[in-house]
């Protein structure tokens, strides 16, 4: 795994960023002093016109990030990246409202959707973060009314072998294909290894160095086009070559696993999170009938 994200340079910020850091290096190196008598975070990194980003807001940024972008900013490389993300950001903020491309009015919209969007969702996590969490009793009770309800679905274990087929595939492309997967299918029947054959013929990355295998799944977890055959086979059978929009496939059924009722320590994470999702909403609810009370909602016309 990389350790590092590779974050797009914009080509048209190009000539800027030389320019800039340039000066921004010399900036740096005569602040250099006054830097080690401000309070730890506080310290500039960078300075885009009016607009100066300090180490503590560098970091905080990258804190608003999903928590795999926030791991790929450790490396040192990604920051300097990150940070030139934000300068280009800057810039072409800067040369945005010097023609007052924010007062056009649909941008202005953009802008205000945004903003409402960031306060809102702040707003709600907030009004969440106090909801007490389920208790066991909670569970149990859920589960006892519910038992019938709590079904584990059938799985079934398979390997398949993917003749692979691009959706632009000409006619003599298709035919090519298929003859492939109906020749390999032959070599099964006439009793081939079906790991061996999958390590040696399939198109399927994820799958082909372990034999084919795709492991336990349930009919809902794969797209109906492939699952559909397969949840129809016999255990032990190799289906005949079908195609999906990924190309042709040769499955094997190993296994299957009926669906059955679900014990509690089973159903417990699904309980959780469906009583967790009843106190959410009930709690935005009750929060928005009282907010379109406070704020005075009133829809002026029945059309829209």
């Amino acid at each position: 795994m990389k350790k590092c994200v590779s974050v797009p340079i914009l080509v048209l910020a190009i000539g800027l960023f030389v320019s800039f850091g340039a000066i921004s290096l010399t900036h740096a190196q005569s602040k250099k002093s006054d830097a080690r008598a401000l309070p730890v975070g506080s310290e500039i990194l960078v300075q885009v016109g009016p607009k100066k980003i300090t180490k503590k807001e560098f970091e905080a940024r990258i804190k608003t990030l999903p928590p795999q972008y926030q791991a790929n900013l450790k490396d040192e490389k990604a920051r300097k990246d990150f940070m030139e993300i934000l300068v280009q950001t800057q810039l072409f903020a800067l040369a945005a409202k010097e023609e007052k491309i924010d007062e056009n009015e649909l941008v202005a919209i953009k802008i205000e959707d945004a903003i409402n969007g960031v306060l809102a969702q702040e707003y709600v996590r907030m009004k969440l973060s106090g909801v007490e969490k389920v208790t066991d009793a909670e569970i149990k009770k859920y589960y006892d009314e519910n038992e019938a309800q709590l079904i584990k679905p059938t799985a079934v274990n398979v390997q398949h072998i993917l003749i692979e087929l691009k959706r632009d595939a000409k006619p003599e492309e298709d035919k090519a294909a298929l003859a492939k997967a109906e020749k390999l299918k032959k070599e099964l029947d006439a009793g081939a290894d079906f790991s061996e054959l999958a390590k040696a013929h399939s198109d399927d990355s994820g799958s082909k160095e372990s034999g084919g295998d795709l492991g336990y799944f349930s009919e809902a977890q794969m797209v109906p086009e492939f699952s559909g055959p397969i949840f129809k086979m016999k255990v032990g059978e190799i289906s005949r070559p079908f195609k999906t929009s990924l190309g042709y496939h040769i499955v094997k059924l190993n296994d299957r696993q009926e669906g059955m009722i679900m014990d509690l320590k089973e159903a417990t994470p699904r309980i959780e999170s469906t009583l967790m999702r009843e106190k959410h909403n009930n709690v935005l609810e009750k929060d928005l009938e009282h907010l379109k009370k406070k704020y005075q909602v009133t829809f002026l016309s029945d059309k829209i």
